[in-house]
């Protein structure tokens, strides 16, 4: 009987991510996030592309800039929803992932509209309904 106990104190332990402090946990956050998946260091492209944009870059690097920059966001939201999904049901879920696969989209979608590129956020919803 102790040992059953022993070991749902110890699992107990393990799950519980405060146990080295919130600073120790932060860092170790943050760490997974940014340096997990190698794809993560695109990050840099972001304040690269905000840079160039403030300082009147070449549109062209700015915009190869933001491309790599979105790649790594996209990642890490699908790994952030799957996460969530594994702690909600089956249909949930699949409705997180359905709703928060289709962010980049609707991000990309949002900036066309405020310049009138009517276009490409009809190409885009067509894109995303035909996949």
């Amino acid at each position: 009987m102790d040992t059953q106990k022993d070991k749902l104190l110890a699992k107990a332990e393990r799950l519980n991510v405060y146990r080295h402090g919130p600073v120790a946990y932060l860092k170790k956050s943050v760490t997974a996030l940014l340096f997990e998946n190698w794809v993560n260091v695109l990050m840099i492209c972001f304040p690269l592309a905000i840079h160039m944009e403030e300082n009147h870059g070449d549109p062209s690097n700015i915009f190869f800039c933001s491309l790599l920059a979105i790649a790594p966001f996209a990642e890490r939201l699908s790994f952030v929803t799957e996460q969530l999904a594994l702690h909600t049901s089956e249909v949930l879920g699949g409705m997180l992932n359905a709703t928060f696969g289709n962010v980049t989209e609707l991000i990309v979608s949002l900036f066309a509209l405020k310049y009138g590129m009517l276009r490409i956020v009809q190409c885009s919803l067509l894109g995303s309904i035909l996949s």
